[in-house]
Order: structure tokens, then sequence, then C-alpha cells
């Protein structure tokens, strides 16, 4: 499937900026990330099963 790393600021905006990836089916998978230059924000990660992860500055949403 195709995701999509979405960035927020400390007011829970979104930032008009993403970063897309793919994961290969029933492959155990967290994203790697770059810290957004204006700072980190912790928001929440939603995996393969819907887990979240203790990932800052990034929320990924799975897509059709």
């Amino acid at each position: 499937w195709i995701g999509s790393f979405d960035l927020f600021n400390a007011a829970g905006e979104r930032l008009d900026r993403s970063v897309y990836y793919t994961v290969e089916e029933g492959r155990d998978w967290i994203p790697s990330f770059t810290v957004p230059e204006d700072g980190i924000y912790p928001i929440l990660v939603y995996g393969f099963d819907e887990v979240e992860y203790g990932i800052y500055g990034l929320q990924v949403r799975q897509l059709d």
C-alpha cells in the first residue's frame, strides 16, 4: 500500500508538505524520517494494523 507523512505544527495545523512511501505487504515496517526544520511535535503514527507508535514530527496515514 501507499502512505503519506503529513507534517504538523505545534497548533495541530497541517503544513503544506508531505512525504510519500510504499510498504510491501507482509513486511514489518516503522518509518524513518527527517525532523522538520520548524521543530519536533508529538503526533501519532499509524502502521499496518493501526498501531500507534511514539514517533515525533510526522503523522502517517494509510492510503488505498
